[in-house]
Order: structure tokens, then sequence, then C-alpha cells
């Protein structure tokens, strides 16, 4: 971006100069992520399907980045726009393996084009991704229920993700989990984004 700066020198003399004004590179890791907005109504289903425990409302959410090699925030943008998911194609409620927490997790996937498309303009800017693919999807609980998760029917009601929140990678997250009971309501805290 460059700006014309005026300067006066002598107090009559004016000199036009051209400066280029850029943000200086931010090399950091990288989180971003979309804060499901209708969390009660996922909450409210999970307990239908006998699932005992959930993450409260506010931290259920989708990932969209998770860098841990340091990316150049200065040349990325947030998302202000919401994100509806509308369709039920690829839904289906999976058990991730154990890797930061000691049962995996409790998992609702989903399709999303505008969530995979995001993805790929993080990769592209450099940002890593530790898995071999990107699958949208929403944690339900870290404590995986002994039943046949098979039988658990997916949700088949809207989701509608908020704008997005930046922040580094925490790799300390599994160490703060908190759950609720799926059946106790909590009201959803005033959203944060740092960046």
């Amino acid at each position: 971006m460059s700006r014309r700066e005026r300067f006066i020198w002598g107090g009559d003399d004016v000199n036009f100069v051209s400066l280029n004004i850029a943000k200086a590179a931010d090399f950091r890791t990288l989180y971003v992520s979309r804060p499901l907005l209708n969390g009660d109504a996922v909450r409210a289903w999970a307990a239908s399907q006998g699932i005992a425990s959930t993450l409260p409302v506010e931290d259920i959410h989708v990932t969209i980045a998770f860098s841990t090699e340091p990316v150049d925030w200065s040349l990325l943008e947030s998302d202000e726009r919401q994100v509806p998911v509308l369709g039920t194609q690829g839904r289906a409620v999976h058990q991730f393996p154990a890797r930061s927490t000691p049962n995996g997790a409790l998992v609702l996937k989903f399709e999303s084009p505008e969530l995979r498309a995001r993805w790929q303009a993080f990769r592209d800017a450099g940002a890593s991704w530790d898995f071999p693919e990107y699958q949208p999807h929403i944690t339900i609980t870290y404590a995986v229920p002994e039943a046949d998760v098979g039988s658990i029917e997916p949700y088949t009601g809207p989701l509608l993700f908020g704008p997005e929140e930046f922040a580094e990678v925490d790799e300390g997250w599994a160490g703060e989990i908190e759950e609720v009971p799926a059946t106790k309501s909590v009201p959803r805290a005033k959203l944060r984004r740092s960046m």
C-alpha cells in the first residue's frame, strides 16, 4: 500500500514524498476458529442422544486453521461474516482417536465448501496442518460414551457459525477442558477476538 505524505520544510516550501507503508511481518503460530452461535440446540440434541456431558456453549466451535509452524499474520485478514451450514450432507457422529486427550473426542462431522475454501486460503498463506485432510467438525465431548458411537443419530438442524477468531496455538489446551452436563443450560460468554 502506498500513501502520499506531505512534509513542510521551512514553513513555505512544500515537498510531496511517496512512501511505501506496509505492515511489518508478524510470524506466529495460528489458530483460527468460528464459534457455534446455536450451541444450545446442539447440546439439547446431545442430551437426547444420551450423551451425558458436552463442552459449554461458549467452547463449541469449528477449527479453520491450526498452524504449529509460524505464519505471517500481516498477510491475513479475519472473515467477519456468519457462516450457516444448512445441509445434512456428510453429517456423521464420529470418534476421533486419542491424540491430545486420553479418550479422543466425539465429534459431529459435516461438509461445508465455504469452510474448506477458507482452510485452503490459510494453507496457501503458509499455515501448516498436521492432519491428512481437512474435515469440518464440532467437538461435542471429550468424555466419549461407552455406547456404540454408530448408534448416535447425527444432529440435522442448522449450524450457524460466527466470525473468525484468531489466536496463537495453545499447546496446553487439553489441560483446560471443562465439560458441563448436557441438560444444563449455560449462558453464552461474550466472544472475544485477538489479532
